[in-house]
């Protein structure tokens, strides 16, 4: 349908809000791959629904929408750019991250912007790549504070009324692949060409875990009070000490246990096949639908108790005991 719907729990439609959304689309001169504009091959997530109140708040190409959410009917619209972020409310506002590299702070009632935050970019013999812009990655919030990675290698800690940095971290050239969750004083997300997950201390920024899993990561990590889970698009599951940092791999899926080692790298990381012989939009798109496909890779991780959920590209879901 295209558009946000809202159903009862017999699955009946209650309303549908028509719009038009679709996938990120960037110029490709800037990306190297020629003159017009495609389809970004990794920019495959899209915006969830957020309720509030009275209120229902998505975000799609249009940028951020509120919608009552007992009719359905538009209350306000926002050009915050391509927004496929999930929002995240606090004290009054709703915060979203646009693929137009910023961060925005709306009040929930007129969506008004109080702030808007612009991530930096990264220089040397790659800026003004277009590849590093985005705030892609669903923001998440603790005790008032904003953390949001982003495809500029930054991380981010933002005062979530004030919009004030609190202290950011830098990859040297990885995006963050995933988004992050908080548990009990530290902050994990996952790394992309990173090929790691990273703890900081939510206080100060600092360090406190690092752990190398050799591949791609763009699912949420999980955790408890002992460890930390990582799934990766490599298609395997970690389970990682939260003091010590050891991890080790608790699943895999068929396909990556077939085919993981003709597409990693020796040194990590997936080795590119069809970019190989030319770099052109078509022959990156092939590369990523042969990772998803090849290795089944996982895109979603849910801890609920002593339970793992894991969403794979090909549709499956599995349930990962943890006892």
């Amino acid at each position: 349908d295209n558009g946000l719907q809202a159903m009862d729990m017999k699955g009946q439609r209650l309303w549908l809000f028509a719009s038009s959304d679709g996938p990120l689309e960037v110029a490709g001169q800037t990306m190297g791959w020629g003159e017009g504009d495609y389809v970004d091959p990794w920019a495959w997530y899209r915006s969830a629904p957020l309720v509030v109140g009275d209120k229902v708040v998505f975000g799609n190409r249009q940028g951020t929408h509120a919608l009552d959410a007992k009719t359905g009917k538009l209350i306000w619209h926002t050009n915050t750019g391509t927004t496929h972020t999930r929002p995240v409310h606090h004290e009054g506002l709703v915060i979203v991250g646009s693929w137009d590299n910023h961060l925005y702070g709306l009040n929930i009632e007129d969506g008004s912007e109080a702030w808007k935050v612009a991530s930096r970019l990264p220089g040397g013999e790659m800026a003004g790549w277009l590849g590093w812009e985005g705030f892609n990655l669903d923001p998440v919030i603790d005790n008032g504070v904003i953390y949001a990675g982003n495809r500029g290698t930054y991380f981010y800690a933002i005062d979530a009324k004030t919009g004030n940095e609190k202290w950011s971290w830098k990859h040297p050239s990885s995006w963050v692949g995933s988004p992050a969750v908080v548990s009990d004083g530290v902050i994990y997300f996952g790394m992309s060409d990173g090929l790691s997950l990273v703890g900081m201390q939510v206080g100060m920024g600092n360090q406190v875990l690092l752990f190398n899993n050799r591949f791609l990561n763009f699912a949420r990590p999980q955790a408890n009070s002992q460890k930390v889970f990582l799934a990766s698009l490599s298609g395997e599951l970690f389970e990682i000490e939260r003091s010590a940092g050891k991890g080790q791999r608790i699943f895999a899926t068929q396909a990556s246990q077939a085919n993981l080692a003709e597409l990693q790298k020796p040194e990590g990381g997936l080795k590119y096949h069809f970019s190989a012989q030319g770099y052109t939009h078509e022959n990156a798109t092939k590369d990523v639908q042969r990772m998803l496909t090849m290795l089944d890779s996982l895109v979603s991780l849910t801890l609920d108790g002593d339970v793992l959920y894991v969403g794979s590209a090909s549709g499956k879901l599995y349930a990962i005991s943890l006892k």
